[in-house]
């Protein structure tokens, strides 16, 4: 008896079913530029002019295609987030102030650095999104009492409680008379 293993060979056949795929390898470079445009999947199938359905399994099936449109996603998401950055803690830059006095033939140029502050809104924008729990806006509303009792505030159940207790012997023994 042998000790080796028979070969066994799959046989691949080609699909026969559909019309054939309008996938061009030479469109990926296009892809990259349409996800650095920033431009959703749904937006890159239609100038594709293929289906979303079309459009994701060239992503799950061709490697390729995903790297390229991942490539352009991460380079686009890298520029904002350095733009991004640079608002919210203020940056300089040289800029030119142009200057026409009365009288004269030509106008003059002032080479100058600007400075742009920081951005509050930029700032919050980026520590929400880098450091989430430290940094969220929910405000938590519900207050809770040693009782047991879970008491949750807002302006509309306050007023419909004023509102609806005229008698104290109704519900609460909370009277809006005086």
């Amino acid at each position: 008896m042998s000790d080796e293993v028979p070969s066994v060979k799959k046989i691949v056949r080609k699909k026969t079913r559909g019309r054939p795929s309008i996938y061009d390898p030479a469109n990926l470079e296009q892809v990259t530029k349409y996800a650095l445009l920033g431009l959703i999947d749904d937006e890159i199938a239609d100038l594709f002019n293929v289906s979303t359905d079309t459009f994701s399994r060239w992503k799950r099936d061709i490697p390729g295609f995903l790297i390229a449109l991942s490539e352009g996603r991460e380079k686009a998401d890298a520029n904002v987030a350095s733009s991004l950055y640079e608002r919210a803690c203020g940056y300089s830059h040289e800029a030119v102030k142009i200057f026409m006095p009365a009288g004269a033939e030509a106008p003059v140029y002032a080479p100058y650095e600007e400075h742009i502050p920081a951005d509050v809104a930029a700032a919050r924008i980026w520590l929400y999104n880098r450091q989430r729990k430290r940094f969220n806006n929910v405000v938590d509303n519900q207050v809770n009492v040693t009782n047991n009792v879970d008491v949750n505030l807002s302006l509309t159940g306050i007023s419909d409680l004023l509102t609806r207790n005229k008698n104290p012997d109704e519900a609460g023994g909370i009277s809006t008379d005086t």
